[in-house]
């Protein structure tokens, strides 16, 4: 015996009805459906805890369905609102129901979004699809499959060694096999797996120096090393005396400039007022007059002394530097 999307509830082939039945009440999943939201599933208290001491609550609340005039239709119509919250759990009625495969989709143009999370200093990236099973989440760092991460969004932090054009997400969903419905889904000619892999996204407008991370720390002193060497190679270069004039301007070849903020120290000077941001808007200031800059934080004092020590050496003829 079939069904139709209006056959109500209460009429469903007593196969079917018991699968459903039984679903709803694996975990309780009913508790979830009867949420009060609506009024035809709406239960008070006292009903509540009736239910709650049935061995058998899903064919009861079926049948109630039933009478307050719930159809297939309508019934996945509620499950499908309830996914966007419990997502997954609410897949296995709509099966047993055989609602249609609906294919991955983006929700939104951008296919991720990003936005900037607690104190500022965190990113979260967010893939928005939908379809029918829920679908399924995987997110890559430069085609490193990121372990353990299986939801449909990340937070990663700002600093640029980690926000880089690198993060993609794969969606998919499939109708899985061996299951009492996999071989409606799964028949000849039929759609039961689709997937999306999203573009890479765009974090350079987002990435802001974080002066406790010491990976970037790490990147700031190889810079230092950087411009060390090429400063040496400008210095080796043989004199040329065609290249000298009768009238001389002074004019920097190089500017750099050397910036340490610290956030954290000893304890008789824990009053001291350290804003976050004052090192980056002096960075940013000095970077539109052209100065190449480094800018570290939360160095122990040896660590202060080598950085300044080899800072040093950059300011050779033609080099112009501040710290």
């Amino acid at each position: 015996m079939s069904f139709e999307l209006n056959t109500p509830i209460s009429d469903l082939p007593f196969g079917v009805f018991q699968q459903l039945a039984r679903a709803i009440e694996a975990n309780n999943l009913w508790q979830h459906i009867f949420d009060n939201n609506d009024a035809v599933y709406k239960l008070s208290p006292l009903e509540m805890e009736k239910y709650s001491r049935l061995q058998d609550p899903g064919t009861h609340l079926l049948r109630l369905l039933g009478i307050r005039g719930q159809t297939i239709k309508s019934f996945i119509s509620k499950l499908h609102a309830l996914a966007k919250v419990y997502g997954s759990d609410m897949d296995k009625p709509q099966l047993i129901l055989k609602r249609k495969f609906c294919p991955v989709i983006w929700a939104r143009p951008e296919q991720i979004l990003v936005s900037i999370v607690g104190d500022g200093s965190q990113l979260k990236l967010q893939c928005k699809t939908s379809g029918f099973p829920t679908p399924q989440y995987q997110w890559f760092e430069e085609d490193r499959l990121l372990e353990g991460v299986s939801t449909s969004s990340i937070v990663i932090s700002r600093c640029p060694c980690t926000a880089r054009n690198v993060f993609r997400c794969k969606v998919w969903n499939v109708v899985e096999d061996s299951q009492e419905w996999s071989s409606f889904y799964r028949a000849n000619g039929k759609v039961y797996y689709s997937e999306l892999i999203s573009n890479i996204v765009d974090l350079s407008s987002f990435a802001s120096p974080n002066q406790s991370c010491e990976q970037c720390n790490k990147q700031d002193i190889a810079r230092i090393c950087h411009l060390l060497e090429d400063n040496n190679l400008n210095q080796n270069q043989p004199h040329d005396p065609m290249l000298e004039t009768t009238t001389c301007e002074i004019v920097a070849a190089d500017k750099v400039a050397l910036i340490i903020s610290n956030r954290n120290y000893e304890s008789k000077m824990a009053n001291l007022i350290t804003p976050h941001c004052d090192a980056e808007t002096l960075a940013e200031n000095l970077q539109q007059m052209k100065f190449k800059t480094v800018t570290l934080g939360d160095l122990k004092l040896e660590e202060m002394r080598f950085i300044i020590k080899e800072y040093r050496k950059l300011l050779g003829d033609g080099v112009y530097g501040m710290n």
